[in-house]
This record gives structure tokens, C-alpha cells and sequence, in this order.
């Protein structure tokens, strides 16, 4: 918490100092967030700390093309973003797919490069990543209460992945795969 700074006035009366905050109404939810925010930035930095496993550097090595384009420091800078955002994250595979780790360094590592010189927060929206083996057509979408069905309603089409606000990211490993730049054979 900041110290407050006050004075006495001339007529005896406490001021606050503009900008700084009270201990008497101190916003305790504030309070909360600043610890949460602290033991968060602990724990990434010690995952980021943390030695990378060789078979994980093995994996970007074999499935991210641009892995090979990056410096030294820019490999050791992905590596550790990459290390936070596996940890952080919730992996589940769909469709049959065992959920592996060339699976979760694969799709963290192109993640992670597009996060590399920005300011980020790891994708804080995004609490789980939803892994099919290949094309998957999401279910029909009912109509809500609130909405018009007068409206033709829109057919299911295959996606590749999909993205929702504070839900999950489905993804396909096939599509994930190629995206790296690499042209091995899929397994799965």
C-alpha cells in the first residue's frame, strides 16, 4: 500500500495529499490484485528460470522453421515464455488425440513468438487450448431466447480453430503442425 501523506490544515481538519491512499478507506480489493499480481510475477519468473528440457528444444528445433531464424537471445527469451505459458494453461486433447509434449511446445511456441517484443501479459484471457487431431465441425448453435429466428440459422462449418472471450481456443494439431513451416507427415 502507498503511505498516505497528510497534514493538518489551519482549521484543524486532516487533507489528503491528491494521489495517494488512505489507510482508512485503503481499496482492499486493490490490495488483493497487487498481491495476486506479485505472487503471479514470482511464479512465472521461477518458471522462466527454470532449465528448458532438451527433447522441448528438440521439438521447436523439428516443428517451428522460424526457431532457426532467432538469435541466441531471442531463442532464450521465446524458451522462457514458453515455459510460463505451458505451465499456466490448460491442455486438454479431443477427438481421440493424446495430449503429448510436442503438442503443447509446438503450439506454445508459435504463441509465444507472436508475444516476443511486445508487451504482453501471456494470454491472460485464455485459460484452456483444446487440441483435435484434424478438421472438426463444431456443433449446431441453438438460438439463444433473445434472439430473431426469422433469420436463416447458420450452417456448422469445418474449422481449423476457434477462438472465444475468456473461453477456450480449439485448435488442430494437422493445421497447428503445418503452421510451424515444417513439411514432415503428420502423426497422431
Amino acid at each position: 500500500m502507498i503511505p498516505c501523506l497528510r497534514r493538518e490544515s489551519t482549521k484543524g481538519r486532516r487533507v489528503t495529499v491528491p494521489g495517494s491512499v488512505s489507510p482508512d478507506t485503503g481499496d482492499k480489493s486493490r490490495q488483493e490484485g497487487l498481491m495476486i499480481s506479485w505472487f503471479r510475477t514470482r511464479r512465472r519468473k521461477k518458471l522462466a528460470g527454470a532449465p528448458f528440457p532438451s527433447s522441448w528444444e528438440d521439438i521447436l528445433r523439428r516443428n517451428m522453421a522460424h526457431f532457426a531464424m532467432l538469435d541466441d537471445g531471442e531463442r532464450d527469451r521465446l524458451r522462457a515464455l514458453i515455459q510460463v505459458f505451458i505451465a499456466e494453461k490448460y491442455w486438454e486433447a479431443a477427438g481421440g488425440l493424446e495430449m503429448t509434449d510436442e503438442i503443447r511446445v509446438t503450439i506454445s511456441g508459435q504463441a509465444c513468438l507472436l508475444l516476443m517484443g511486445l508487451p504482453h501479459n501471456y494470454y491472460e484471457n485464455v485459460e484452456s487450448i483444446i487440441v483435435y487431431p484434424s478438421t472438426v465441425v463444431p456443433p449446431k448453435r441453438k438460438p439463444g431466447s433473445f434472439e430473431n429466428t426469422f433469420a436463416p440459422v447458420e450452417l456448422a462449418q469445418p474449422i481449423l480453430g476457434q477462438a472465444f472471450s475468456r473461453g477456450p481456443v480449439i485448435l488442430v494439431w494437422d493445421a497447428a503442425l503445418r503452421g510451424g513451416g515444417t513439411q514432415r507427415p503428420v502423426t497422431t
